[in-house]
């Protein structure tokens, strides 16, 4: 069951791994699209005001930056 569970590990590396490399920036923009969504039901936020940046370690782990500026944060209701 390991070796299995190990072979769709590293499936899924070389898949996430050739699909970065194909196109970076499509992977970006998708994160920064899901970002959008979430941050806004927490502040008031325009999608300009987001970056995002993903760097490969040396230990072929990622680096993932995210920056994301608002001027106001909203208030949550308690129930």
């Amino acid at each position: 069951m390991e070796n299995m569970q190990l072979i769709c590990e590293n499936r899924l590396k070389n898949i996430l791994l050739k699909d970065k490399n194909d196109n970076p920036f499509q992977i970006i923009n998708v994160l920064k699209s899901d970002l959008m969504l979430l941050l806004s039901n927490y502040m008031d936020i325009k999608s300009d005001l987001i970056d995002v940046d993903i760097s490969v370690l040396e230990n072929g782990s990622y680096k993932l930056i995210v920056e994301a500026y608002s001027k106001r944060l909203r208030v949550a209701k308690h129930v």
